[in-house]
């Protein structure tokens, strides 16, 4: 029942067809409840009247006024029915036009909303961002490439160093080759082999009290 607040504009006050339609449904649903409590006190008259006897006619009289009475609250009661489904029917359909107009006022500020958002990037402004995104990541592609060619030169790619390299490999084996080639160096190696073969076969000296 509060969805008709959006319609009314005014808080929590209901708009008027709606207040109209909640008292008719009150109004009936009372008229419902009081003809129910006549019915239910007309029966148990008749059933009063009836248990006095056929012989018993006053008592007869009354328990057929009375069930004349029970069929008039019936047919009442059967056309209040009637009324309160009519009016429960528009109270519906009117707070389903009431969600309906909410739902298109929210759609209608959303839109405004997205327009106004899209008003403030306007598209050049875009296609100027990604340009400039495009030019920062070629420019640390670039930096990312210079870095690893700097660091190839620590792995052979620097054909300077490799140069230099192969020039002191073959003076280092140059000089090996003098050194073989020197008279004091080869007599020096195999006396120091005989020294090593010496110290090997000498036996180890005991120590002082030990037998």
């Amino acid at each position: 029942a509060n969805m008709g607040n959006t319609c009314s504009g005014e808080g929590n006050v209901l708009p008027e067809p709606v207040n109209k339609l909640h008292a008719a449904a009150a109004k009936i649903e009372t008229q419902l409840q009081d003809l129910d409590r006549k019915i239910a006190r007309a029966e148990q008259d008749i059933k009063k009247n009836v248990a006095l006897g056929p012989e018993n006619k006053a008592a007869k009289q009354r328990a057929l006024r009375t069930l004349q009475l029970k069929k008039m609250y019936e047919e009442q009661r059967a056309n209040l029915i009637g009324t309160q489904f009519n009016v429960e029917e528009l109270r519906a359909h009117h707070e389903q036009a009431d969600v309906a107009f909410t739902a298109i006022q929210a759609m209608k500020a959303g839109e405004e909303e997205m327009r106004a958002q899209q008003a403030k990037m306007p598209v050049d402004m875009i296609d100027d961002l990604r340009m400039e995104m495009d030019e920062t990541a070629e420019d640390i592609k670039m930096i990312s490439a210079s870095l690893a060619e700097s660091a190839g030169a620590l792995d052979g790619s620097d054909e300077a160093a490799m140069e230099e390299l192969k020039k002191l490999e073959a003076d280092l084996e140059m000089e090996m080759k003098g050194q073989l080639a020197d008279p004091a160096f080869s007599d020096a190696r195999p006396a120091a082999a005989s020294a090593q073969v010496a110290a090997r076969q000498r036996p180890a000296r005991r120590p002082i009290g030990v037998s």
